[in-house]
Parts: structure tokens; C-alpha cells; sequence
């Protein structure tokens, strides 16, 4: 059997109830989600973090975006915290 080179299907493959604990894990270690989203804010995704916590349409971040404001070291302890694999 071929394996999936998606990152959302290899982590699902997983056991997700460990991959939610560990992104759990990995935003308490960022600060809560408050620190989150400040992170985000800071990072210039003003807009689009107030789309996410308010009524209506979510604002689409482009990927390359969204590392750029999390900055790499809160990339890869979400990466490493949910089992998805950042590429």
C-alpha cells in the first residue's frame, strides 16, 4: 500500500486525539491562544485574525504568510506538537 504524502492525512493516520493534545500542549507553550493571536497580530494578520474571531467570512491566509508572522520557532512546535509535517 502506497503511504500519503499529505500532511493532514499522515497525521489523521495517527492517533488524533494525541495529535490534538499535542497542539494543545504546543499553543499553552506560545502563550494560550491569546498569545496565538497576538503572535499573529503582531506578524501583520490583523485583518484576517479578526475575520477568524468574529461573525462572518474567514479571512484566507496564504501558508508562507502565516510562518512568517508565527515566526519558525512556533512553526515547528505546532508542527511538532500536532504530527503534521511543515513543507
Amino acid at each position: 500500500m502506497e503511504e500519503s504524502s499529505n500532511p493532514l492525512t499522515t497525521a489523521a493516520a495517527g492517533d488524533p486525539t494525541a495529535a490534538v493534545a499535542g497542539l494543545d500542549q504546543a499553543i499553552q507553550g506560545v502563550g494560550g491562544l491569546d498569545g496565538l493571536l497576538a503572535q499573529l497580530r503582531a506578524g501583520g494578520l490583523d485583518d484576517e485574525v479578526d475575520s477568524w474571531v468574529s461573525t462572518g467570512t474567514n479571512a484566507d491566509v496564504e501558508p508562507d504568510r502565516l510562518a512568517t508572522a508565527l515566526g519558525p520557532d512556533t512553526v515547528q512546535k505546532l508542527s511538532a506538537g500536532s504530527g503534521l509535517d511543515v513543507k
